[in-house]
Formats: structure tokens, C-alpha cells, sequence
């Protein structure tokens, strides 16, 4: 239930820069799968939840900037920074 401090999420997220459609992709199968995009202010802008699965396709409808993207995935966590251009 909690996060496991002691393995990486191998997961990668790609294009990036993006101009709206970007997947991020696992090295493996994932059984439970919750992507979230936030602002830089924390604001969510969008989520995403996914099961049985290797890859988790997003499309962002926000003005050009720099966004986090949170990855949480059978009890493991990754962040990236997306760059969204138009």
C-alpha cells in the first residue's frame, strides 16, 4: 500500500518537449497505473488511471510551459518535468 523507497520506477516519458499527446512507458506490465499533471503552482491539471498495462497515453490542453508529471505504479513513484510547447 505504501510507497517501496528502495526500487525505481522504470518508467520513461516521451515526447519531450510535447506539443499536447505524450505517453509515458513502463519497462514492464503495471497492474494499477495513476499519472497526474500538475502546474508548477501544484494545481492538477489532469489525471489518468490505468490497470494491466505498459504504457499510459495523455494529451495536455495548456498553454506552453513547464508542467510536473507524477507516475505512481504498483507501489512505485517517478516524477518528470514536461515541457509543453504549442
Amino acid at each position: 500500500v505504501g510507497l517501496d523507497l528502495g526500487r525505481e520506477l522504470e518508467a520513461y516519458l516521451f515526447p519531450n518537449p510535447t506539443n499536447s499527446v505524450f505517453q509515458v512507458q513502463f519497462g514492464s506490465e503495471m497492474q494499477a497505473v495513476r499519472v497526474r499533471v500538475t502546474d508548477v503552482s501544484g494545481k492538477v491539471l489532469l489525471e489518468k488511471d490505468a490497470t494491466n498495462t505498459d504504457k499510459v497515453q495523455l494529451e495536455l490542453e495548456a498553454a506552453s510551459g513547464m508542467y510536473f508529471v507524477e507516475v505512481v505504479a504498483d507501489g512505485l513513484s517517478k516524477v518528470f518535468k514536461l515541457r509543453k510547447d504549442q
